[in-house]
């Protein structure tokens, strides 16, 4: 918010964001109010289908399965109203999550996501800009970057490393491009971090 309402704002970094704007009940504060609850992506609960022992978990009751499907249904109960929306060719919200990101993209604001791949958060942001950052793939302001095997506050040396590149890159080429230099010149300077094998 701070970033739109103060243009001297030229680029912004956010790390695991749970929740970027509130809304009281209505169309979304339901699936809002879902995710503020501790749980995982559900690209996380999709992998571990996969694994036998969740379901040994399951059978012995150490899984909160109500919660799962209960942050699980109000997503996709979001997804589908959208949809719909859209089918039935309703204008989207002038003010929601990714119309706001995109007119700061439009006035030069650059807009850095780090998501952990299981963090509670990545299905709100995803939801906002689509699948790691879809519906702004072409923009050269914004940028969605998912951190594999690591927590909410990247405590494990290789994803803190990776970060720290990150982020660094990111810096570099902000400072490349503020000081007038050309964008080609500037993705040069800043390099790619990349995951460590």
């Amino acid at each position: 918010q701070s970033a739109l309402a103060d243009e001297r704002v030229s680029g912004q970094v956010l790390m695991n964001s749970r929740l970027l704007e509130w809304r009281q009940a209505g169309a979304d504060g339901q699936w809002q109010e879902a995710m503020q609850q501790p749980y995982k992506s559900s690209s996380f609960y999709r992998r571990q289908l996969l694994r036998p022992e969740v379901y040994r978990r399951l059978l012995r009751g150490e899984v909160d399965v109500r919660g799962i499907a209960r942050r699980i249904s109000s997503l996709v109960m979001a997804r589908w109203q959208r949809g719909l929306r859209k089918l039935l060719a309703r204008p989207a919200l002038q003010d929601d999550v990714l119309s706001k990101v995109k007119r700061l993209s439009a006035r030069g604001t650059g807009t850095l996501l780090l998501v952990t791949e299981d963090d509670d958060g990545r299905d709100y942001l995803e939801f906002h800009f689509g699948r790691r950052g879809s519906y702004l793939r072409a923009d050269p302001n914004f940028k969605m970057v998912l951190v594999k095997n690591s927590d909410h506050t990247f405590t494990d040396e290789p994803a803190l490393a990776f970060v720290t590149a990150t982020l660094k890159a990111h810096l570099d080429k902000a400072t490349c491009l503020q000081a007038g230099k050309p964008a080609s010149d500037c993705l040069q300077t800043a390099g790619a971090a990349d995951w460590p094998s």
